[in-house]
């Protein structure tokens, strides 16, 4: 009967295929910014999203932003099978930059958000980290700041919300949010309640979820949030996560381009490091090509350098990480 029931609903999605095949390779371009200026930040997040339409920074090639696994993806080494390599090239930097995902990366993935917890050794663990002079830490989610906060406080660590986009002092045009409010509003009748999917309302995006629904759900769920995209562009974006589409402004452009804009931020040799679990990480990994990059859950196809295979096993990276950071010698690293 709940087959059948998310069949119905799964008619009425005809396009949703081309739309989709459409959108599996992005390209992005970032243009050089005027002779002088100099913007914080926020200032050029601000300065994006009150432009309208799609940022010239991240423009996509399609007409669909849709995060996914690159099909020219490889198949890396796990961390550990290869430290020696890893622990050199640390060494051999100046200084780093920590980029963590958060769920399924520091903490296991759960049916609902709300139940998630960080352990306190991995709390300690980060806020040691933190602490070195030569070694910044951000954790960088899909979640809502605010949200984020509660969970993932840590003394020293960065935090930043909605795949990179959400910091304090971004601020999104009063048109975009009335356009989400309205897809929410298009999408709530939509959607079978007996089907497994449900919709989380982040005030600033739109989570259409189908972790323990039927496969035939998840594909419902894809095609809900495509129609949506369709029908509300050019002002929302679609992006996948794991058992996860969501629905986000204009203005967010993912975790690559909030990668980008970090490291413009540090000194030219800080070596980033970029750890996570998600369709969402991809983008990241794909802007750090001369990074160190991390796909979390197993050896797949991934765009990063490294594998790990759980939240465990990030925790023994960082775990390394802190000893090859406390051995080094100051007078080996120069101050930024």
């Amino acid at each position: 009967m709940r087959d059948r029931e998310i069949g119905r609903f799964a008619r009425d999605s005809r396009h949703a295929g081309t739309v989709a095949r459409a959108s599996r390779s992005l390209r992005w371009e970032r243009p050089a910014p005027a002779r002088g200026q100099s913007l914080s930040r926020p200032q050029r997040r601000n300065a994006r999203a009150t432009e309208g339409g799609t940022p010239a920074l991240l423009q996509p090639a399609a007409s669909s932003t849709i995060v996914s696994r690159s099909p020219h993806a490889s198949f890396p080494h796990n961390a550990f099978t290869v430290w020696a390599q890893i622990e050199r090239r640390l060494r051999a930097a100046e200084g780093w930059v920590l980029f963590l995902d958060f769920d399924g990366t520091l903490v296991p993935l759960v049916n609902h958000p709300n139940q998630v917890r960080l352990e306190r050794a991995v709390r300690k663990l980060l806020r040691s980290l933190a602490r070195h002079p030569h070694l910044t830490v951000y954790i960088i989610s899909g979640r809502r700041l605010d949200n984020l906060r509660k969970v993932a406080s840590v003394p020293g660590v960065h935090l930043l919300g909605l795949h990179g986009w959400e910091e304090p002092g971004a601020t999104l045009p009063i048109e975009q949010q009335q356009v989400l409010r309205e897809a929410k509003r298009w999408l709530e009748p939509r959607h079978p309640r007996s089907s497994g999917i449900w919709l989380e309302d982040k005030g600033l995006a739109i989570g259409v979820h189908h972790r323990g629904a039927s496969p035939a759900a998840g594909r419902l769920a894809k095609q809900l949030t495509l129609q949506a995209r369709r029908r509300f562009a050019p002002e929302l974006n679609v992006m996948r996560g794991r058992k996860l589409w969501e629905l986000l402004p204009a203005a967010v452009k993912g975790k690559g381009e909030a990668t980008r804009e970090l490291l413009r931020d540090l000194p030219s040799h800080t070596l980033p490091i970029c750890i996570g679990d998600d369709a969402s990480d991809e983008t990241a990994f794909a802007a750090l090509r001369n990074g160190m990059t991390l796909h979390v859950g197993g050896k797949g196809r991934t765009k990063a350098k490294y594998w790990l295979r759980n939240p465990t096993e990030v925790r023994e990276f960082l775990e390394r990480l802190e000893v090859v950071a406390n051995c080094r010698k100051p007078s080996a690293l120069s101050n930024s």
